[in-house]
């Protein structure tokens, strides 16, 4: 709209211009002479008279035309404003979203870290169960060890010294030996104080010796290996 009233403006100057030069180039010189020379000047006020009354009715349209152009600036730039208030008002709106979004973001970030941290510390308390699991389990099995141990040794007592000892003493007693019958095994003639704390480490260290028998005449010794090699020792 604004530039159509300026437009118009333009063409209304222009056509205004034109007719004030048309008026200015009118000379005396080009005046006839004689009786109709009144009659001319006439003729020419008459027409000056037009044109200026044109150009009154052209300055009107132009300040017409000014005062339109310049109501339309005045709405455009009030339009303008009341959207650059709308926008600033938007605009606003979108920092106080992003704000919120940000407080939000910092605070699940918070809320990830500790959850990260719970996990870990859930992940460490989980082995170290699992460790004591372990632990316990290796003392079930320690536990369970030395009962059947004990189990054994209540239904036969020459077993923790090796199998078959009892076919090894009944042949023994049966032999004929030029000293005392041996005697053995020797383990069966040791005591110790606590058995399920040292029993493991006798075993370990004295073990052979405590499977061996003793003989009271070298001459024994011959039979004694026949036994122990007919009987699987």
């Amino acid at each position: 709209m604004a530039k159509e009233i300026w437009e118009k403006r333009e063409q209304v100057q222009r056509t205004s211009a034109a007719k004030k030069r048309e008026l200015n180039s009118v000379k005396v010189s080009d005046m006839p002479l004689g009786k109709t020379t009144s009659m001319f000047i006439a003729i020419l006020q008459a027409e000056e008279k037009a044109m200026n009354e044109t150009m009154l009715e052209y300055q009107r349209e132009i300040a017409g035309l000014d005062l339109d152009l310049s109501k339309e600036t005045q709405t455009l730039q009030e339009d303008v404003q009341a959207k650059r208030e709308k926008l600033n008002i938007r605009m606003e709106v979108v920092q106080d979203n992003i704000t919120v979004l940000q407080s939000d973001l910092a605070s699940a970030g918070t809320e990830r870290d500790r959850l990260i941290a719970e996990i870990a510390q859930a992940d460490y308390q989980r082995e170290e169960a699992q460790r004591q699991v372990d632990v316990w389990k290796g003392k079930k099995q320690e536990l369970e060890g030395k009962m059947a141990y004990i189990k054994s040794q209540q239904k036969d007592p020459l077993s923790a010294f090796g199998n078959n000892l009892g076919q090894v003493i009944e042949a023994i007693k049966v032999a004929r030996w030029h000293g005392h019958p041996p005697i053995g095994p020797l383990g069966m003639f040791v005591q110790l104080d606590n058995p399920a704390k040292w029993g493991d480490l006798m075993r370990v260290y004295i073990g052979h010796q405590m499977r061996a028998f003793a003989i009271t005449d070298a001459r024994d010794l011959r039979t004694l290996k026949a036994i122990l090699v007919k009987t699987g020792k």
